[in-house]
């Protein structure tokens, strides 16, 4: 009778011991959720250790993704040699139309291409002034998105989480509808 006791006495403590690892590995997801993803969307957000910056705008400001936290962030990749930029840059632009800038800012970041031959493409565009044309000549955010396809667009969350990453074009209903999402939580 002791020894059955003791046995159950020892699994009921050993199933405890699991029970509370588990709930305090269940808890660190769900906070975990409320900070940055990972290590690499951290360096993104983040301006380089000797305080320069991989981006500017097309005026040559620097621009710190760090300065967006706060708002929904809608980003794509987008360059003058991809056939998809003309229609993707218009879809965002329309797009970010529709939205309040303190709520949400949408930002098109160029690939490795210089200040003046990103320029001379935009210009061939409508007006873009719903969103904020960002080059990016070292290509990191591309590669530190793990990027592969072109475009590549990526919504965040206020705090800097990756809700979406669509490899390829968008389709603006399905933006649109995570950006909603995203203002009614």
């Amino acid at each position: 009778m002791k020894s059955t006791l003791r046995e159950n006495y020892k699994i009921l403590l050993f199933l405890s011991v699991i029970l509370i690892t588990m709930a305090g590995l269940t808890l660190k997801i769900i906070f975990d959720k409320h900070t940055f993803v990972n290590e690499s969307t951290r360096e993104i957000f983040s301006d380089k250790e000797d305080d320069s910056t991989y981006y500017t705008d097309l005026a040559g400001n620097k621009v710190s993704l760090e300065q967006y936290l706060g708002r929904i962030m809608v980003v794509n990749s987008w360059a003058s040699w991809s056939p998809f930029s003309v229609t993707e840059l218009t879809s965002l632009q329309k797009l970010a139309e529709k939205y309040n800038t303190n709520e949400v800012v949408f930002l098109a970041i160029n690939r490795k291409e210089s200040k003046d031959q990103a320029q001379r493409f935009v210009n061939t565009l409508p007006e873009l002034t719903s969103i904020e044309v960002v080059i990016d000549v070292d290509d990191h955010f591309y590669t530190s998105v793990g990027g592969y396809a072109m475009p590549e667009t990526i919504i965040y969350d206020k705090t800097g989480n990756i809700i979406e990453h669509i490899h390829g074009t968008f389709k603006e209903e399905i933006v649109g509808g995570r950006i909603d999402e995203l203002l009614n939580n």
